[in-house]
């Protein structure tokens, strides 16, 4: 199985990945899933290693009996969902309207560069990471508060 992979690899999931990508970047509460699922998803589909993506169709895996000799990617990924749970995850009750403008756009160098041994790692500068410095500022200083409040509580 894993030469049909190799020969008939299309580019199609990596595609729709990376536009899923993107509105992840411009809307970062919106998704219950972080970026490392979307790769995640990407890799796997192209190791061969799970069924779920072989062949053309639902029918031509069944009629290879993909689903006797391999596991669903699903499983796989639905198996330990805090690696790739979004902790900025809100549900959003309306419809994203994801601005496509070209400068909206980034390069998702964990994809499109994984496999450049010569680039440094890559920094990606969502808003995600910007929300967790909030996050993290505003804990602190909720604590500081907290003791300042205590403090004052002890004074009455």
């Amino acid at each position: 199985m894993a030469h049909v992979c190799r020969q008939e690899a299309a580019p199609i999931l990596a595609q729709w990945a990376d536009c899923v990508w993107q509105m992840m970047r411009q809307f970062p509460t919106a998704f219950e899933v972080d970026g490392r699922f979307l790769l995640e998803l990407v890799e796997m589909a192209h190791v061969c290693r799970f069924g779920t993506f072989l062949f053309n169709s639902e029918s031509e895996r069944r009629r290879a009996g993909v689903h006797k000799r391999t596991v669903s990617i699903w499983s796989h990924l639905l198996s330990h969902p805090e690696l790739y749970r979004n902790p900025h995850y809100v549900r959003y009750a309306g419809v994203v309207f994801p601005e496509t403008s070209i400068r909206r756009l980034a390069i998702w160098e964990a994809l499109f560069f994984r496999d450049c041994t010569s680039l440094p790692p890559p920094v990606d500068l969502c808003p995600c990471y910007e929300l967790n410095h909030h996050a993290e500022h505003a804990a602190q200083r909720a604590l500081h508060a907290e003791a300042q409040l205590a403090a004052l509580r002890a004074d009455l």
